[in-house]
């Protein structure tokens, strides 16, 4: 069964299908203005509109995947990219848990995460990522991600069903605060 998130993939592409124009927009406005301030502030945003490719591209398996339960195990595929796709068989999983992520102002979305080695071993070792996970909208969550050895998911009964078919109850940590 495939998951993803088309209104993210959709509003990405389109951002940066978009960024010649906002430099085109900005860069000529810089150019007319007779203010200092704004012909810098608008020469800004133009080299933005030159940057934003390069991010969007750089972290595409974050915007742009999707991923792929079946009985051999998760793949996370990237959009028009048939090379690039990373296979996590069930056999190979360490750790599957739910664990919520703050959005901000108390509001807190759930993931499902599938990982090769125990996930406080994952995380934890890094020291950039234990300052994110001290950060009291990460407490007690694992971040986001893809990887070789890390997956996260946004969390759907759907995808919980699809999961239990091949692992079971037992193997998924905390799954009493989405399933009674």
């Amino acid at each position: 069964m495939k998951f993803s998130n088309l209104k993210i993939t959709f509003l990405f592409g389109f951002a940066l299908l978009m960024s010649p124009c906002i430099t085109y927009i900005f860069g000529s406005l810089a150019f007319m203005t007779d203010s200092l301030f704004a012909t810098i502030l608008l020469g800004l945003s133009a080299l933005y509109g030159l940057y934003a490719p390069y991010l969007i591209i750089k972290i595409r398996r974050q915007l742009f995947s999707y991923f792929v339960v079946d009985e051999r195990g998760i793949t996370n595929k990237i959009f028009l990219l048939k090379n690039e796709d990373i296979f996590i068989a069930w056999d190979e999983m360490n750790d599957i848990a739910i664990k919520p992520i703050g959005k901000g102002h108390g509001v807190y979305s759930e993931y499902m995460y599938f990982c090769k080695v125990p996930l406080d071993e994952y995380w934890y070792p890094n020291e950039k990522r234990n300052f994110f996970n001290r950060m009291p909208a990460y407490k007690d969550s694992y971040g986001l991600g893809q990887s070789e050895n890390m997956f996260s998911i946004t969390y759907s009964k759907r995808l919980l069903e699809e999961v239990l078919k091949y692992v079971d109850k037992e193997k998924i940590r905390n799954l009493h605060t989405v399933f009674p």
